[in-house]
């Protein structure tokens, strides 16, 4: 069986998991789904560790507003690029890595202003 979206193929574990969520009531994700949901709490995760004065609005904003959860995960996305690329051995890599490092100061000033 396959995930509609991606065509990854679906484990049992996760067949498992959406079965359970089915049962009790709760929303059944894709795999897309459930991956993008866990990238906007890592990426919410390190803006409260970056920003720890504005925890509690950054908790209570993330729960109403999706521009910011979406910003969220462009967040995350942009950090993880940064730091793949500052490992990489690749003659581009610390290019790479400086565009991402700014697309995500970017990414925090609009989430700066979101907040604003």
């Amino acid at each position: 069986m396959r995930d509609r979206h991606l065509g990854q193929p679906v484990t049992v574990k996760s067949a498992s998991a959406a079965l359970l969520a089915q049962y009790r009531g709760g929303p059944v994700l894709s795999y897309r789904e459930a991956w993008m949901d866990q990238a906007q709490k890592r990426g919410l995760a390190r803006l409260l560790l970056r920003w720890p004065e504005r925890r509690a609005e950054l908790r209570q904003r993330f729960s109403q507003d999706l521009r910011l959860v979406e910003l969220c995960e462009a967040y995350e996305a942009a950090c993880e690029a940064a730091a793949y690329w500052s490992k990489s051995a690749a003659p581009i890599g610390p290019a790479r890595a400086r565009e991402y490092q700014a697309l995500a100061k970017d990414t925090e000033q609009d989430i700066l202003n979101r907040l604003s």
